[in-house]
């Protein structure tokens, strides 16, 4: 299930207090789904829900029970940190018990008592709690043992996450990811890049959504070029460091993106290198402002291949949603609405 996806479902199977596990690789985006799902969940106070995580596989079975204390004479177990305030909720809060899979047996057992029977010891769960969960796949290097049967049966809906291309590009419009790195993931077989995941022999990142995000940040620092494979290389492996660096420098024969918007309508526009394309619409996308929308407009409309003048378009948008309200983009969206059909 793509993330898109994923979020709408878990947001309706957060308000119909379903329990819910997300399984996926490392990286796709389980806990920022679950995060985005329940900010889409609005409690009657006009605010959305709270959201918190705990890691089972740090804690100890007796994490889910408190600390031991002598009161008047006998023994209590009293909770605290995320136990207490499973217990005093006054709102909606979603807990998420993140890498689940990869607890201990005795753990897994523990975490089914907050499950199934809301209770902790003597103590029973807010009602305006919700759980959901979260895990790597069996296998692979991941250090998933698997999740006992008991505990797997108690959650409502098990949602395997899958990367996809076109929501990661939402994301990372929304979260100013630089133009190069859009370009490049846009620019791959679909998925190629987001779903490359390899179990490590060595010490080193694979391709996910995750480290293509941290690479985005790493290249926004202007790293050396004598050693920025090293540092890429760091962030997704080397074959993707090597693929990166190689589209970086492909597309520095693009036109001027400054002269694009001062001459839209004389500007080069290589319609048949696919990869330069991909990059000047990619930056166009980053650079649209009220003020040059008119100017991206004339652009595109010489850009032969309209797949790229919705992704240049989506991408603005998705940056600056007041865009929209613009003549060139009514016009724009008039004249290629065939393509939303």
């Amino acid at each position: 299930m793509r993330p898109s996806v994923a979020i709408n479902v878990l947001r309706d199977m957060i308000l119909a207090r379903e329990n819910v596990l997300l399984v996926g690789n490392p990286g796709v985006g389980k806990t920022d789904i679950s995060e985005q799902a329940t900010k889409l969940c609005i409690h009657t106070d006009g605010l959305p829900y709270d959201f918190g995580v705990m890691h089972p596989v740090i804690s100890d079975p007796t994490d889910f029970k408190g600390m031991p204390f002598v009161i008047d004479g006998f023994p209590e177990w009293r909770p605290f940190g995320d136990l207490r305030a499973l217990i005093e909720a006054e709102r909606p809060l979603v807990m998420l018990l993140d890498d689940l899979g990869q607890a201990n047996q005795s753990v897994q057992g523990a975490a089914m008592q907050l499950l199934w029977a809301k209770r902790i010891g003597d103590f029973h769960v807010s009602p305006h709690v919700r759980f959901l969960a979260a895990t790597n796949p069996k296998g692979r290097g991941m250090g998933v043992t698997g999740i006992l049967e008991p505990v797997l049966g108690r959650f409502s809906a098990v949602l395997e996450i899958q990367p996809n291309v076109d929501d990661w590009v939402q994301w990372a419009n929304q979260n100013n990811m630089p133009s190069e790195v859009i370009a490049w993931v846009s620019d791959s077989p679909q998925d190629s890049i987001l779903a490359k995941y390899e179990p490590a022999t060595g010490i080193h990142n694979s391709p996910n959504p995750r480290t293509v995000a941290a690479l985005g940040r790493v290249f926004n620092l202007s790293i050396p070029e004598d050693v920025r494979y090293e540092v890429y290389s760091g962030a997704v492996g080397k074959g993707s460091a090597t693929s990166f660096i190689a589209y970086v420098d492909s597309v520095q024969r693009m036109p001027s993106l400054d002269g694009i918007l001062l001459n839209p309508d004389t500007m080069p526009v290589p319609n048949n290198d696919l990869s330069v394309m991909y990059a000047i619409m990619a930056g166009l996308a980053v650079r649209a402002t009220r003020e040059n929308i008119h100017a991206i407009g004339v652009y595109l409309s010489r850009v032969t291949r309209k797949e790229l003048s919705v992704f240049c378009m989506k991408g603005a948008t998705d940056r600056d949603k007041e865009l929209r309200k613009t003549a060139t983009f009514v016009r724009w969206a008039q004249e290629n609405q065939y393509l939303f059909q």
